[in-house]
């Protein structure tokens, strides 16, 4: 049996040696000098190999031949063992070479298909008719560009010339160049992108006019941990900084319906509010951007509003009334513990401690300090 090998391109060879007198691999691995591995071209003189074979393992062995080795229609390689007595029983390679005109084999066996030379006679050799179509599909696949000469089919073809009648079916990807003269018929509905890019206009228009202060915008929150103050949102983030700033969010659905905050800034379809809601929104909490204009607050809506979330930390020099307030219930109404110069204010659970304050007496002046 013969190996198949590329004509004058060096590759390897694999095979394996038995142990001498028995019939196992010789899977000790041998060591092999000079004049042990030998190659003949074309039947000629056996010629040590450049490279000697090396050991892969379990007895297989590998050579390692040069192009020079490998420029005739047969290769015989032997692997002889010259000490005595012998380690390995004898062995040979044969190669069969293709891919050149002093190949055992013409044919090129990587090349991807045959090119015929001679053909004198084409008269027999038809296309079929799915060959005819891949010809027609790669004809209208052509780019333009590349066939642009004066007064060709390709330049005419580069741009739509004249009046267009009828009606134009089917899907193009694109109309490059010049549309002359009257379009008569009916043109079919638009496609998803080409909508899109439509509305993409659109908005961009009603962007540059400020009409989105005027019209009411519906959408939903959009972010995985929505804050209180700030949360992403489904509106176009494809505006300026400040894009939604002065709008006023109202939520219409979850469990802060009919709250209403004053977008404070904005980044992109990221909203921020000074003045942040009784609590975090969901994810997907709907809400309409309404205009800013002054919205009627009754005493009882002011004075029936919900506390929010109870705070976390002692008040800031900064708070909001609402933090005052909150502060101040807590102070007046939870639990206050004070053990030595500590004074203790703890959350609505009595337990978790909300602030404290070092309270100090010298007998002539009680202070306490500021809660922390």
């Amino acid at each position: 049996m013969s190996e198949l090998r590329k004509y004058a391109v060096g590759d390897s060879v694999q095979f394996p040696l038995i142990d001498f007198g028995a019939s196992d691999f010789e899977a000790t691995p041998v060591t092999f000098v000079a004049g042990d591995v030998r190659v003949s071209i074309n039947g000629g003189a056996f010629a040590n190999t450049t490279n000697l074979a090396t050991h892969l393992g379990l007895g297989l062995y590998q050579l390692v031949l040069i192009g020079a080795e490998i420029t005739g229609k047969l290769i015989l390689v032997s692997i002889k063992d010259q000490s005595v007595p012998k380690t390995w029983e004898d062995q040979a390679v044969a190669i069969e070479t293709y891919g050149h005109a002093s190949a055992q084999h013409q044919f090129d066996l990587n090349a991807p298909k045959v090119t015929v030379l001679v053909n004198e006679d084409k008269s027999d050799y038809l296309l079929s008719a799915a060959s005819r179509a891949a010809v027609v599909d790669e004809v209208h696949d052509e780019v333009r560009a590349d066939h642009t000469a004066a007064g060709s089919f390709g330049q005419g073809v580069a741009s739509v010339q004249g009046s267009v009648t009828g009606n134009v079916n089917g899907t193009v990807a694109s109309v490059v160049g010049s549309v002359g003269g009257n379009v008569v018929g009916t043109i079919g509905d638009l496609a998803a992108a080409a909508k899109a890019s439509v509305n993409a206009e659109v908005d961009t228009a009603l962007a540059d006019i400020f009409l989105h202060r005027f019209i009411t915008q519906a959408s939903t929150v959009v972010d995985g941990a929505p804050a209180a103050n700030n949360f992403d949102t489904g509106l176009s983030g494809a505006v300026a900084n400040d894009f939604y700033k002065g709008l006023r969010l109202k939520f219409v659905a979850g469990s802060l319906a009919g709250q209403v905050r004053d977008v404070a800034s904005s980044v992109g379809s990221d909203l921020t509010f000074g003045d942040p809601f009784t609590a975090a929104p969901a994810n997907g909490d709907a809400f309409v951007l309404l205009p800013n204009t002054a919205i009627s607050i009754s005493a009882a809506g002011f004075w029936d509003e919900l506390e929010g979330v109870e705070p976390a930390v002692a008040i800031a020099s900064n708070a909001t009334f609402r933090q005052i307030f909150q502060h101040l219930k807590r102070r007046f109404y939870n639990n206050v513990t004070q053990t030595n110069s500590l004074q203790t204010v703890h959350k609505d659970d009595s337990i978790t401690p909300l602030d404290t304050m070092v309270v100090s007496d010298d007998n002539v002046t009680q202070r306490k300090g500021k809660a922390s």
